[in-house]
């Protein structure tokens, strides 16, 4: 019987042995699979053109990419870091105000904003949205700064040849009628509205088809 015994203590603890064994296998690579998660995510928010930072509740950083501590020449996050790190207390005050609307309706926001980088002034999307738990509970604000200044300088080009061109066709004396191949309208100059008695926002999107005589 004492012997027994001794064999079913002997069993129990290389079972246990062999369960701490794995669950010691399962944690460690529960560990590397989480740095390798945390690895490829630096990685990538490293390697955005954006400014893409974390700001926890107290105001701190928690996270900042590359794009944004190069601002500063300075590759450390500082343990006491906040926005002020790469933009002016102007542009921070104005951050922690919209900062402040995420967490009121716990939603993302998005608004385009001037930001002097490196001397130059440049137009940013800046996107910010806040962050929840498993619980749904909030733990910090996310932020993204996409420089949109380019994007911005071609829509404006874009806008000023249209007014030129609108200028154009409205002091022809001719009616000029722009279409699509698929034959819808897209302009209508003021002497087009002379000739077919149409204001421009009553045909614009609509078929040549209007203008012709039914019979034709």
């Amino acid at each position: 019987m004492l012997l027994l015994t001794k064999k079913v203590i002997t069993i129990f603890t290389v079972a246990v042995s062999l369960l701490l064994l794995g669950l010691t296998v399962l944690f460690n690579k529960g560990q590397r699979d989480l740095v390798k998660s945390e690895t490829q995510i630096r990685a990538l928010i490293d390697n955005l053109p954006s400014f893409v930072y974390v700001k926890s509740l107290n105001g701190g950083l928690s996270l900042a990419n590359k794009a944004i501590l190069s601002l500063k020449r300075n590759h450390n996050l500082p343990d006491d870091a906040t926005p002020s790190i790469a933009f002016s207390s102007d542009v921070a005050d104005f951050m922690n105000e919209k900062d402040g609307e995420v967490v009121g309706d716990l939603a993302q926001i998005e608004f385009k904003q001037p930001l002097e980088i490196n001397h130059e002034k440049r137009t940013y999307l800046t996107t910010k949205f806040p962050l929840l738990d498993e619980k749904s509970v909030l733990f910090g604000i996310g932020a993204i700064h996409t420089d949109i200044t380019d994007l911005v300088s071609t829509q404006d080009q874009l806008a000023e040849q249209e007014l030129y061109l609108r200028a154009v066709l409205d002091t022809a004396a001719e009616g000029i009628i722009t279409a699509d191949p698929q034959g819808v309208i897209l302009s209508f100059n003021k002497h087009a509205e002379k000739l077919f008695g149409y204001r421009p926002d009553e045909v614009i999107g609509c078929k040549l088809s209007m203008l012709m005589p039914p019979d034709i």
